[in-house]
């Protein structure tokens, strides 16, 4: 039930914003050195996974496809153990012998072209996963935000709200002067 709940938060979050935002680097010797990037989700394509936990001390398994069920290659997972930071990264091509122990994850999946999708599990002791994940489409391009400060993510939800209702004039009405520019790469 807990992750039934969980998983309802998580879809409707991601409903409700539609896109997905990050802090790209830090550049300190720049006059805008904060570099954020932002890409919206494609609503006709969109994402879906299948989370079944297994019992017993099995290997856990993450299949990434395209919503037309074709494996996805080269797509990045990473899953974070929330308790302890311990992070691991690979390609879905190399995943494989992973024996996770008992805690809290955040598995991220990410492939270029696609939505990013990420989702949290608790795994008790003799437990395991088979993840199926389809990933949708992503909308071609993103934004890049450069600011002088840390933004918020009250501020970037201004920014990312400010962007869709002004496109294609965004960079004039979403942009302040002296404060951060809002660019398109395509």
């Amino acid at each position: 039930m807990k992750l039934a709940v969980t998983i309802f938060l998580l879809l409707a979050f991601c409903d409700a914003y539609g896109q997905k935002w990050h802090l790209n680097r830090v550049n300190e010797t720049a006059a805008l050195k904060y570099e954020y990037w932002l890409q919206f989700d494609n609503k006709e394509d969109t994402s879906s996974f299948i989370l079944e936990n297994k019992a017993g001390q099995s290997i856990p398994s993450i299949n990434v496809h395209n919503n037309n069920g074709d494996t996805i290659d080269f797509a990045i997972i990473k899953i974070t153990n929330l308790n302890s930071g311990i992070e691991y990264e690979f390609l879905s091509e190399a995943f494989g012998k992973l024996n996770l122990k008992p805690g809290n994850y955040n598995i991220m999946v990410s492939a270029i072209g696609y939505d990013r999708f990420s989702v949290n599990l608790k795994l008790i002791r003799n437990q395991s996963f088979d993840l199926n994940l389809k990933l949708g489409l992503s909308e071609s391009g993103y934004y890049q935000i450069n600011s002088l400060e840390k933004l918020s993510d009250r501020e970037m939800s201004v920014i990312i709200n400010c962007i869709k209702n002004n496109e294609p004039v965004y960079y004039n009405k979403c942009s302040k002067i002296n404060k951060y520019h809002v660019t398109r790469h395509i």
